[in-house]
């Protein structure tokens, strides 16, 4: 082998090897570009660097449809099973009431 070809073969070696390394991680390397996408505020490479504003968080509002049909929004009360629990003629050993922080 010449000189010249030597040459070509270590120009060529390491963006093979890149690229051979990228394809075979190519899913890893998705979710951690992913996870540096949403958590990075600023990306600096060499001298050049690009700071990111914060992202917003999504609204939280209620949509319009669970405006109008307030049926639909679920409620979380447990009054039923409770009056349940109590109507209930079986023998217990204990019950147990949580009621959260007492307010």
């Amino acid at each position: 082998m010449t000189s010249l070809h030597v040459e070509f073969v270590k120009a060529l070696a390491w963006p093979v090897c890149v690229i051979i390394i990228a394809f075979y991680f190519h899913r890893p390397l998705g979710r951690l570009l992913e996870a540096l996408g949403s958590r990075a505020t600023k990306l600096s490479v060499f001298k050049v660097g690009v700071e990111l504003a914060a992202a917003a968080p999504p609204h939280t509002t209620p949509s319009l449809e669970s405006i109008r049909n307030p049926q639909a929004a679920p409620i979380a009360d447990s009054s039923g099973t409770l009056f349940r629990q109590v109507q209930d003629v079986r023998p217990a050993d204990y019950v147990i009431i949580d009621i959260g922080d007492g307010k």
